[in-house]
């Protein structure tokens, strides 16, 4: 079996700009342990150079994993942003232009391109409008991507209600109303038995529309 490395991809010399989810967890005060909280969730476009841009390399080691350079750049129009419902305030993520943020995507079994394990040691400001925090220490971040550029795909369909795993009744997608003309009582778990005759249950109510509706159960 030939040895890959990176090469193989013929990526483009030009930045990628992938989509980010994240959270912050805020502790205000000087107090770490015992201060006041609030993770905030975060959403953004960032910008993403990497080899084979200039000033980005590809090598293999000598055990056989390739890898090249990375550096993520999240600046004020294309930045990482939430809302702090603690000050009333908008906050983002940026870059610190004297520190970047470099990294790598590095194979994680020698000649094999994915999975791949990708690194970035990320310096950040975290901006709002009247203040600006910078990280005292580097924060690194890993992952694991299964292409270049990665693009999360879902495993499943989004559910709505609890998995029953020891029973012959899976929960499925979430349906746009809950209304059917067996349900049972509300709260009531899914009957355990694989008889054809059993009544499928659909939701707590034959009138409930979401997020009334507790939960959607069918037959595996």
């Amino acid at each position: 079996m030939a040895m890959e490395n990176y090469e193989s991809l013929n990526l483009a010399p030009k930045p990628i700009r992938p989509h980010i989810l994240a959270a912050a967890t805020i502790v205000y005060g000087d107090d770490y342990y015992n201060g006041k909280r609030e993770t905030i969730n975060l959403s953004g476009f960032v910008q993403m150079n990497k080899w084979p841009m200039p000033g980005f390399e590809h090598r293999v080691d000598e055990k056989g994993h390739a890898e090249f350079d990375t550096e993520l750049i999240s600046a004020p129009e294309v930045g990482i942003k939430g809302f702090s419902y603690e000050l009333n305030d908008r906050i983002q993520i940026l870059s610190n232009p004297l520190l970047p943020n470099t990294g790598h995507v590095r194979q994680i079994a020698p000649g094999t391109n994915f999975p791949a394990e990708f690194h970035i040691r990320r310096f950040g400001i975290l901006e709002t409008s009247t203040m600006r925090l910078v990280h005292r220490n580097v924060i690194d971040i890993y992952g694991v991507v299964d292409d270049v550029p990665p693009f999360q795909k879902p495993w499943a369909a989004p559910t709505w209600g609890p998995r029953a795993a020891t029973t012959p009744w899976s929960s499925s997608s979430r349906p746009a109303s809950c209304a059917a003309p067996r349900c049972p009582r509300p709260g009531t778990r899914p009957p355990t038995t694989t008889s054809p005759s059993a009544p499928r249950p659909r939701c707590s109510s034959p009138t409930a529309r979401p997020p009334a509706c507790r939960c959607w159960w069918t037959r595996r």
